[in-house]
């Protein structure tokens, strides 16, 4: 496997991870449900922006498939270098790197088919699109969303330092319904773990 290959690979997850998120905010609408009289009752927003429960899944499923990828890519580079694999004891070392496997051969066979790699038989459940609002570590940074229940206007207020974005997470839970951490927190620190393993053996991090 060539330099390019392996570098295309990380950046189709860096993409597949990019893809949950989007910065745009502009189409999301508030609705609002009006009484008989004229006077309305209720406001809101809903954050799924039309998007389907089966698209967000496709879309997490998607960045599940290409960091558990890394394994095999992983290994043809160190194997035409003579390099020592060491996927398979992170795999066995790291919990979060650890449930994005099981995820997808779950994903893959419909069940989990072989020896847990996280001690547990992981899924994912209630995907879905919201609306994520972060701050910097920084005095002063702020972001607020704000919605005007008269005429339903949404509005947002940052200081540097402060954002929002629209992101699609998940729940993964085990097989007995216990929380084992959000979509977005497994994937990043996978991630995390997985560039650390290719900074090793001198493979592409961009």
């Amino acid at each position: 496997m060539t330099f390019s290959d392996l570098d295309l690979r990380v950046r189709q997850l860096h993409a597949s991870l990019l893809g949950l998120t989007s910065d745009d905010l502009s189409s999301v609408k508030a609705y609002r449900r009006v009484d008989p009289t004229g006077r309305f009752y209720e406001v809101g927003v809903d954050f799924r922006d039309g998007m389907t429960e089966a698209q967000a899944m496709n879309l997490a499923e998607k960045l599940i498939e290409n960091i558990a990828r890394l394994k095999d890519h992983l290994k043809v580079w160190c194997n035409d270098r003579g390099l020592p694999f060491h996927g398979d004891a992170l795999i066995n070392s790291e919990h979060h790197v650890a449930l994005v496997h099981d995820l997808w051969n779950v994903q893959k066979h419909g069940r989990l088919n072989r020896k847990t790699r996280s001690g547990a038989v992981p899924r994912l459940t209630d995907v879905h699109q919201r609306m994520r609002l972060t701050t910097a570590p920084v005095k002063g940074a702020m972001a607020v969303w704000t919605l005007d229940p008269s005429t339903g206007e949404a509005k947002l207020h940052t200081t540097p330092g402060g954002g929002a974005s629209l992101e699609i997470d998940g729940q993964i839970l085990d097989e007995n319904n216990n929380k084992l951490g959000t979509l977005q927190q497994v994937c990043e620190q996978a991630i995390a773990e997985w560039k650390t393993l290719l900074r090793t053996a001198g493979a592409p991090t961009p």
